[in-house]
């Protein structure tokens, strides 16, 4: 019995080590961080199975994870944050590595997710490689000029492979190349909305790329590369994207050595019958660390554009009416060459006036007689709006912090001055409606030949005058806090608003066949102001 006994003993330690030991192992693998990827072909984008991926050390010395892709890609155990080296391979393709630095967090970071590693496939060098080869009786080549490449996770069109017309801009050339679509000036490569649209590796008036699009001549360009990178703000905040989607993708347009520098001019001017005329002027002086731009549109021919898209420019305004119209701007960009900061500016002009002239016949039937109305009517209006935008952005790479300033100030002044003249007969009247009201409402030394036939006549005149200032900040500043990217924004921005408008009306109405309808002239004024200011202020840590 004492034996029996003593062997349940022994068997339920031995258990309970066991059970103890299986208890720290999944303890510590619980403490394990997760690392996912995949692997894809170059070509294709399918998964490449069976294909080894090991996870080393920064030095190379230690293997610290190794496994398999699949279809739905992998995953490797890591004991901590630190400096790794993963390595791809497969025997039809050619092997890969890459140094990658990871920051987990046991609470909000458990898991990092890899971007896709895209492999291409080994060149056939030896004849055991060649098991279906054939002997071929004649070879023929031909020269030709290939129109893009793919390097890595970049796509580089080349430009004179592309025939464009004689004196085509930037946009013909992008319209043609393989993937890429315009769409209301916005620029989209497979369908993905391109963030940035760069000159010579700099950005072209950011968020305006229309300007270059529009402006910039094909023959200036060599190569035109598509490729993600970090942004401003993260290179600032020295933040590593490791999931190639969060990094923004851009457009940069390489130029010609002999174009890197010096001015672009479009120039169109025409004259026409009836005074019209129209004059577009555009400048455009660029260098690797500036860029200039001044522009002018004139014209009364109702083309109120400014520099646009699609080899035309874009309109501002709807101008149904005969119009004067003139607009002026000036663009400047500087990159400092350390990538330290980058200011953008821009002061704009425009001016807009109108002259509206209607002539009216109608004829009211009444059952007892019918009446005939006669109408003329001017308003003439005219519009300033003169502005002033500015960007400035300090972002020194790797400096922790990340800041933007966008102040604008702009003033609209508004003109107008309007009559018309209403003339009310029984009779009608074949002379025309200018001499009619002329000689109703203006030639009082000579009375209306048809003055028994009038039952009525109303003049109005109207005016307006008023100017608004408005302008306002928006700012932000970003502070890194770890290293596991944290990251402390403020945001910052205020508005106002201020200006006033003065209207007037002179209405008089006369009757001359019902007596007891007495002659009115009312005279109305009025003031409209409005001051308003507002701000705002928040913190995030996202």
């Amino acid at each position: 019995m004492k034996k029996v006994l003593l062997v349940m003993a022994v068997t339920l330690m031995s258990v309970l080590q066991i059970c103890a030991q299986a208890t720290k192992v999944t303890a510590k693998d619980m403490q394990m961080f997760r690392l996912y990827g995949a692997v894809v072909d170059s070509f294709t984008g399918e998964a490449v199975d069976s294909s080894v991926v090991t996870v080393w050390n920064a030095d190379s010395t230690r293997m610290v994870g190794s496994t398999y892709n699949a279809g739905w890609g992998w995953r490797v155990s890591l004991p901590a944050s630190g400096d790794y080296i993963v390595c791809y391979s497969h025997p039809r393709y050619q092997p890969v590595s890459c140094h990658v630095k990871l920051n987990f967090s046991h609470h909000r970071r458990p898991r990092i997710t890899l971007d896709s590693m895209k492999l291409r496939k080994r060149r056939l060098n030896t004849e055991e490689d060649y098991t279906d080869g054939q002997i071929l009786s004649e070879v023929v080549v031909t020269a030709s000029k290939i129109k893009m490449v793919t390097r890595g996770d970049t796509v580089i069109y080349n430009a004179d492979a592309f025939e464009l017309a004689n004196g085509s801009m930037l946009d013909a050339l992008v319209r043609q190349l393989p993937g890429v679509e315009l769409k209301g000036g916005r620029i989209y490569v497979n369908g993905e909305f391109v963030d940035n649209l760069l000159v010579n590796g700099r950005n072209f008036f950011r968020g305006n790329p229309k300007i270059a699009l529009d402006n910039l001549p094909a023959y200036m360009v060599d190569k035109v590369k598509v490729y993600r990178r970090e942004s401003d703000r993260d290179v600032a905040l020295g933040i590593q994207r490791l999931n190639n989607r969060e990094k923004e993708l851009v457009m940069d347009v390489g130029l010609k050595r002999i174009y890197s520098f010096g001015w672009s001019v479009n120039a169109d001017v025409g004259m026409g019958t009836d005074d019209r005329y129209r004059a577009k002027l555009f400048g455009l002086r660029f260098s690797n660390y500036t860029r200039s731009v001044a522009y002018l549109n004139s014209n009364n021919t109702n083309d109120a554009s400014t520099p646009g898209t699609s080899g035309q420019w874009s309109s501002q305004y709807n101008l149904t009416v005969p119009s004067d119209y003139t607009s002026a701007g000036l663009m400047h960009t500087i990159d400092d060459r350390q990538r330290r900061f980058t200011y953008e500016g821009e002061v704009s002009v425009d001016y807009n006036k109108q002259d509206t002239r209607t002539r009216q016949s109608s004829v009211r039937f009444l059952t007892t007689e019918d009446t005939y109305s006669r109408l003329r009517s001017q308003d003439e209006t005219s519009a300033t709006h003169i502005a002033t935008r500015h960007t400035f952005e300090l972002k020194r790479p790797g400096s922790g912090f990340h800041i933007v300033l966008k102040p604008k100030v702009e003033y609209t002044d508004n003109r107008s001055d309007a009559a018309s003249w209403l003339a009310e007969l029984s009779n009608p009247i074949d002379e025309r409606i200018g001499t009619i009201i002329d000689s109703i409402f203006f030639m009082s030394d000579r009375p209306f030949s048809q003055q028994s036939f009038l039952v009525s006549t109303q003049a109005i005149q109207r005016h307006m005058k008023g100017h608004l200032w408005s302008g306002g900040m928006d700012a932000s500043a970003s502070l890194k806090l770890s290293e596991l990217g944290d990251v402390l924004r403020f945001s910052f921005g205020g508005s106002f608003a201020d200006g006033r408008t003065r209207t007037g009306e002179l209405n008089t109405v006369r009757f001359y066949q019902l007596p007891q309808n007495p002659d009115t002239e009312r005279n109305t004024q009025g003031i409209a102001t409005t001051r308003n200011a507002n701000g705002m202020f928040s913190v995030d840590c996202p």
